[in-house]
């Protein structure tokens, strides 16, 4: 199955960018501002310095990418890491199973990585993009100081 650019991100005009990362300040600092958003719900970030980071939501990790946005632009040839930063096999699962994003949305996890989900499709659903940063932003957050395989128990209140 072919996938296309437009398969790996998703459009994030409609939302501020405050709004969108508030909740992952407290690993991006105050300045870093988003640059691309991949269908899987990972941010492309870039700090002050102009220094471009890999936001993956998943397991609440952020790493350098690029020193610039030019370097970016020019990995962003590269369909290895594209297919690893995009995570494209799982993009082409989703796509083989008809399952496709709304305008606002991007593959949510069911499960999050931090707590044990896996990087499959099977693990991933259409999920409001607000929702999705606010949600895997505040889970990690909690879950930054605790060790490894420490066992947690998640209550969901009203």
């Amino acid at each position: 199955m072919r996938i296309k650019w437009d398969d790996l991100t998703v459009n994030f005009d409609d939302y501020q960018s405050e709004d969108l990362l508030k909740d992952w300040r407290w690993l991006i600092g105050s300045s870093a501002q988003p640059i691309l958003i991949s269908s899987v719900g990972d941010a492309f970030i870039q700090d002050e310095t102009g220094k471009i980071f890999w936001l993956e939501t998943g397991a609440g990790v952020i790493t350098e990418v690029a020193p610039s946005y030019e370097e970016f632009k020019a990995e962003l040839k590269d369909k290895e890491k594209v297919s690893e930063l995009f995570l494209a096999p799982i993009i082409a699962d989703l796509k083989a199973l008809n399952i496709s994003l709304e305008r606002g949305q991007c593959y949510g996890y069911k499960h999050l990585p931090i707590l044990g989900g896996q990087y499959e499709a099977s693990n991933f659903e259409p999920t409001d993009l607000s929702v999705h940063f606010a949600v895997s932003g505040q889970i990690c957050f909690q879950l930054k100081d605790i060790p490894d395989g420490t066992q947690v128990k998640i209550e969901i209140k009203d």
